[in-house]
């Protein structure tokens, strides 16, 4: 953790130790991503903003240091690199797509092993436990769960949904503000209901395959359902 005491908190919320900041690695693929996604300057300079919003507001409450974010971000856009390396890669050789959904299912897979497995510190502070690993397996779940989950809903769209954009209009704006509602709720309630089945670790696993699911897939038959029909 950063040199002063957590602002308010926000120690609170914290997943594991600080090194590298995951907020600053989430938002530079996001953020980064979108900046070179869109053509405009302004909407570029705001997505690389929340970049460096997210950097500060990370060492302002104290729960990182400025390594932390900046590794964060290093790392952040090796993955943007890396993905648009492989889009291109898929651009010219698109009968490829099942070796990339299986390296990146595997990569995910083992990376489960290896958080499940893996020792982890065992630092008491008055007496307490500093950081649980059972907590930090259960987010490593989610997350190297996510990302083999993502590269099986990426395959589906790309080969069944092939779903396109077809610009801003009024009408795509307010379906997809329709289809977040179920979002939202499942992002604070879907781990929930599943964890007491499946536990805690598969179920965090379980809620994030089913939004991406939901993200990738059925949104957006969703939409091209009612774009058909228009």
């Amino acid at each position: 953790m950063g040199s002063r005491r957590p602002a308010g908190d926000a120690i609170k919320t914290a997943g594991g130790y600080s090194f590298p900041s995951g907020h600053t690695m989430m938002a530079t693929p996001i953020y980064g991503g979108l900046a070179v996604s869109f053509k405009n300057k302004l909407l570029r300079v705001l997505f690389v903003a929340g970049i460096l919003v997210t950097m500060f507001s990370r060492n302002y409450l104290g729960v990182h240091t400025p390594q932390d974010v900046v590794v964060g971000l290093v790392l952040g856009c090796l993955s943007i690199y890396i993905a648009q390396k492989a889009l291109d890669y898929l651009d010219s050789h698109p009968e490829k797509d099942i070796l990339v959904m299986v390296l990146c299912a595997v990569a995910g897979i083992g990376t489960l092993i290896y958080v499940t497995y893996k020792p982890y510190p065992m630092d008491y502070v008055d007496g307490k436990l500093l950081v649980d690993p059972v907590k930090m397996q259960i987010d490593s779940w989610g997350d190297a769960g996510g990302f083999a989950a993502f590269a099986l809903m990426w395959f589906i769209e790309s080969r069944f949904v092939k779903f396109t954009p077809t610009g801003w209009n009024v009408k795509g704006v307010v379906l997809c503000v329709i289809g977040l509602i179920p979002l939202y709720w499942a992002v604070d309630n879907l781990r929930g209901v599943i964890s007491p089945a499946l536990g805690q670790h598969v179920g965090k696993l379980a809620a994030q395959s089913l939004m991406l699911f939901y993200i990738m897939v059925v949104w957006p038959l969703v939409l091209k359902m009612f774009a058909r029909k228009s």
